[in-house]
């Protein structure tokens, strides 16, 4: 490069970067590339220009710029940004679209006509903090003075009488009982449905959602009559199924078979089924698991025979031995005539599993809760292994 036109590209960006115009900018009009600039800009001694675009006073300039329509390049030239780019970056980082929506139009309106933020909260019926947020995206500040302001009307809102309390609660089912204290007090309500009284946080109110605005009870009965109903409508199809089976089989004279289980007629898919649905399958796989149990036990290996559930649980206080709990004899249900163990009901746990040559003794049992027998299945005690 010869020495007057580094000369006179020196000079060129002395007067540009005075101008606040950055590298790129500078390239642009010097026509060199940006790495160069650059490299001069260093040799020059000159600081690379961080210009903070993102100012209140800014900020709010953009927003009536976008209110008024403005596109990004225009908001540039108008404001001398040095590219749009840097409008749009700005734009994004408030969270402020191409054009105001119609929500943030009006939010600004009623802040540049002397509104409060929580007088324009109750105004458009909003939480003050979503108010709060567009507020200092638009550029609008907001002062700790607003913010006690705030605090001391929602304190001064906090008295209701009885009547106002169940004005706003009756048209969501329920009634007030106790406990009102402010609005975010948990009270006691009553449905009016049920007559249940459950409690919850006075907030519910507000919000409206349906999860809250239910009642519990209420949402039980519901999805129980629901299930209840569903089964029945299951128990209706397989019913009339069967029944077209039946009559299929007499009209095309197929044979016909007695569910070994259940006792049902059903129509066998081969000659050697002998149960009818996959439940009766599932009982008798459970009961030939219960026999081959039992047949462990055999004469060889019973050294006491007075060997009783109830006589081990008080015998072991009714603690489990592996994992010190307390058992439950209340942890079952019954489902279609079967009982269902939970996993705290009581058993009887053989330390030497009967399989590996253990005794049905005194000695060789000892209480455990049904999850812990099943994890332990046949291993051996630490102190064989």
């Amino acid at each position: 490069m010869d020495r007057e036109l580094s000369q006179l590209l020196d000079q060129t960006i002395i007067m540009l970067h005075k101008e606040h115009y950055n590298d790129t900018q500078i390239a642009k009009v010097c026509g060199c590339h940006r790495t160069l600039i650059g490299q001069r800009r260093k040799k020059l001694g000159l600081d690379r220009i961080e210009v903070d675009f993102v100012t209140e006073e800014r900020n709010r300039k953009i927003v009536e710029l976008l209110k008024s329509g403005h596109s990004d390049a225009q908001i540039s030239r108008e404001l001398n940004i040095p590219s749009p780019v840097l409008v749009r970056k700005i734009r994004l980082k408030m969270g402020m679209p191409k054009a105001l929506t119609p929500r943030q139009r009006t939010i600004h309106d009623m802040a540049e006509a002397g509104y409060k933020y929580y007088e324009i909260a109750e105004e458009l019926g909003e939480p003050t903090k979503a108010v709060r947020v567009t507020l200092n995206r638009l550029g609008f500040s907001v002062t700790d003075a607003d913010k006690d302001a705030c605090r001391n009307r929602a304190i001064e809102k906090i008295t209701k009488t009885v009547d106002e309390i169940n004005a706003e609660l009756r048209p969501l089912g329920f009634e007030y009982v106790s406990g009102y204290t402010g609005c975010d007090a948990h009270v006691i309500v009553r449905c009016l449905k049920c007559g249940s009284e459950i409690k919850r946080n006075y907030n519910f109110v507000r919000a409206r959602r349906s999860s809250m605005c239910s009642c519990p009870v209420c949402l039980q009965m519901e999805r129980d009559d629901k299930r209840k109903a569903e089964q029945a409508e299951r128990e209706k199809r397989q019913a009339l199924k069967e029944m077209r089976q039946i009559e299929r089989a007499k009209q095309i004279e197929l044979p016909m078979a007695v569910c070994s289980q259940c006792g049902r007629l059903f129509i066998p898919q081969h000659g050697k089924q002998t149960l009818c649905s996959d439940e009766c399958r599932r009982r008798a796989r459970s009961k030939i698991s219960n026999q081959h149990k039992e047949h462990r036990l055999h004469p060889g290996n019973i050294i006491h025979k007075d060997i009783t559930l109830e006589k081990l649980y008080k015998r072991d206080s009714g603690v489990c031995y592996i994992c010190g709990r307390t058992c439950d004899w209340q942890d079952f249900i019954v489902k279609d005539g079967t009982v269902i163990c939970g996993d705290n009901y009581p058993s009887i746990e053989h330390v030497m599993p009967l399989s590996k040559g253990g005794l049905h003794s005194w000695d060789n049992v000892k209480l455990a809760c049904r999850r812990c027998n099943t994890l332990k299945s046949d291993t051996l005690p630490v102190a064989e292994i």
